[in-house]
């Protein structure tokens, strides 16, 4: 046993962390009907991560457990394609991001924007379960709504009747009909709201900061953004500009707006949507500075908990506490201290469970997902997997570049010492 243990470190610590590169940005226009109300319909311009860019492009291999979702709101009298900014910055990190085209008459109803984005949140999970969508499995089921002015108010309203959203991320929103405000009473979820002190269309008195002090989240976040603008949170419209035309102008350019928005947007994305702790660390450090922005807060609840390998606490009980020292963390951030072929779960969601996995093997103990099952052409030989790729010894094999003489314990042998360890593992506790 303790040679296993020794084999498997071994590999665990010979891993390095690869950077993922930037998604390409695929669009494609969706039209979804309602049967709730009437079969209202409702079209979407859907943003995602995809293996090149432009419009109908293949989806991307999704991460473990599918891509989150972002729907957005657009601001009154706004299209979609003014927030440009939006989604060229979150589906290159891995986010799908959906904004309806509903809401644009002179006299939109804002409770039905609102049901409209909280119905897209539920129709694209439902998509995602979908075998003959083209969303089948990609993504992950946790969703988050966002919005500007009007789509700001809006969202709020969205997550009052839609229980299920994980977090609402807000750009001067506007009071809306009904009441944005009152809704956000009934709101626990994360909540970010943007202000910019230099906005005289919707004012941070009379609608941000009304809406930040009614909501009833578990952790809340404020920005006022120095110098940034009413319009600005977007690309440049002439409707909107025209909203401003006599607030004086902005005291920062669009480009540095964009940035403070986006340098605390993306890492409360990641730590919301995706329980990322060292994310979330990000967010707060970068809260903490206050370059360019002051902020307020209250959050005594954080939506990323400090993972089982760096919580300081012996969760496994097998004596070895946290990443480095426990051999069953593949890195700090990890979630259990247990290897993911002992911990009984389906880490890479293929339907196989520890022992049961083909790729479960000494050689890769720590990992579900080896790259010989991974759907990738890890080696640039132009064959993926096992059995096309010859060099991949099964399934199992976690590297498509070589083969070397077997060694160890392979295949039904392993799976009766995985299935000996994980009883070990249960019994000390």
């Amino acid at each position: 046993m303790r040679i296993l243990a020794h084999a498997a470190a071994l590999v665990i610590g010979l891993a390095t962390a690869v950077p993922a590169a930037a998604y390409p940005v695929g669009r494609v226009s969706v039209s979804f009907q309602d049967p709730a109300r009437g079969n209202r319909n409702v079209g979407v311009e859907l943003y995602y991560p995809a293996t090149v860019a432009g419009s109908g492009a293949p989806f991307a291999t999704p991460p473990e457990g599918g891509f989150p979702t972002v729907v957005f709101g657009h601001g009154f009298q706004m299209v979609v394609t003014a927030y440009e900014n939006i989604w060229t910055a979150l589906v290159p990190e891995g986010y799908v991001v959906a904004l309806p085209t509903t809401g644009g008459e002179l006299f939109p109803n804002h409770g039905d924007f609102g049901a409209d984005l909280a119905f897209v949140v539920e129709k694209l999970r439902a998509e995602s379960s979908n075998p003959a969508s083209f969303l089948h499995q990609k993504l992950s089921g946790k969703a988050a709504v966002m919005g500007h002015s009007m789509g700001g108010g809006a969202s709020f309203i969205a997550a009052d009747v839609n229980a299920t959203v994980d977090g609402i991320a807000v750009l001067a929103p506007a009071e809306t009909n009904p009441s944005a405000i009152g809704a956000a009473a009934g709101i626990t979820v994360p909540t970010l709201v943007f202000s910019g002190t230099k906005d005289c269309v919707a004012s941070a008195s009379q609608h941000q900061l009304p809406m930040y002090d009614a909501s009833a989240s578990t952790c809340k976040t404020y920005v006022s953004v120095a110098g940034g603008s009413h319009c600005q949170f977007g690309i440049n419209n002439t409707l909107c500009n025209l909203g401003e035309l006599f607030c004086g102008g902005a005291g920062i350019s669009r480009a540095a707006q964009h940035a403070i928005v986006s340098s605390l947007l993306l890492p409360w994305l990641d730590g919301v949507l995706r329980s990322d702790w060292q994310r979330w660390q990000d967010f707060e450090a970068t809260l903490a500075a206050g370059s360019g922005f002051t902020s307020q807060r209250s959050c005594p609840v954080s939506p990323a908990p400090v993972p089982a390998c760096t919580n300081g606490v012996d969760d496994d009980g097998d004596g070895a506490i946290d990443f480095p020292a426990d051999s069953g963390c593949t890195s700090a951030t990890d979630t259990d201290e247990e290897f993911d072929c002992l911990n009984g779960l389906d880490d890479d969601g293929d339907g196989a469970i520890d022992a049961a996995d083909a790729g479960c093997n000494l050689s890769q103990l720590g990992v579900e997902d080896p790259q010989c099952q991974d759907g990738i052409d890890n080696d640039g030989d132009g064959a993926i997997d096992f059995p096309t790729d010859t060099l991949c010894r099964g399934a199992w094999d976690p590297d498509e570049s070589t083969n070397p003489a077997s060694c160890g314990l392979l295949g039904p042998e392993l799976l009766l010492v995985l299935a000996a360890l994980r009883l070990r593992s249960r019994a000390k506790r």
